[in-house]
């Protein structure tokens, strides 16, 4: 509020230095800047903002939500063709360009809910610093046993079996390159 009263009142010495009065000023004919008594004193700054909301651009009333929402959501607002689209290669359907669409989307967030549920189905107090690995179904399996390879670094860890067979475009994290050229 202090800045707003020290640049209305630069504002007014500049328009008090001149007989006449801009259009602003002209807009509320309730108001007058001179007192009476000709000493060009300004009321308090309270006064001039509520007589001069419309040369301020104040508004009286607050825009209510369904308003906003009906400006945001016009219909002829939303009904812009889309240039930047392209098939997808695997299901055939349309996406954005960059972006995966929503029925190849569908597959890897229920693949991700199983996997979710599989590794929160333990006890999280046990075993909480682990880390885990997820094993599908078809992955191929270390058919030696021996126990240096239960204790290297990449077996410390749990291991969640999901059941399901490898999708195509899941990266196998848990089978070695060396285990997949063999298959």
């Amino acid at each position: 509020m202090q800045r707003f009263r020290k640049y209305f009142l630069r504002y007014y010495d500049q328009v008090r230095c001149f007989d006449t009065l801009e259009p602003a000023f002209a807009v509320c004919g309730e108001f007058q800047l001179e007192d009476s008594s000709n000493e060009r004193s300004c009321k308090s700054i309270e006064d001039v903002i509520e007589k001069f909301r419309i040369a301020f651009g104040v508004p009286k009333i607050r825009t209510c939500q369904a308003k906003k929402v009906t400006r945001k959501f016009d219909r002829n607002r939303t009904l812009q063709p889309k240039f930047n689209l392209e098939v997808c290669q695997s299901c055939g359907s349309y996406h954005d360009i960059g972006k995966i669409c929503a029925v190849c989307y569908r597959k890897v967030h229920e693949l991700t809910n199983l996997m979710k549920s599989k590794i929160m189905a333990y006890n999280p107090y046990i075993g909480e610093r682990q880390s885990t690995n997820v094993k599908f179904e078809d992955d191929p399996r270390d058919g030696s046993g021996t126990e240096t390879q239960d204790t290297s670094p990449r077996c410390m860890g749990r291991i969640v079996e999901l059941g399901v067979p490898r999708p195509t475009w899941f990266k196998p994290k848990f089978v070695e390159p060396s285990v997949l050229g063999k298959k």
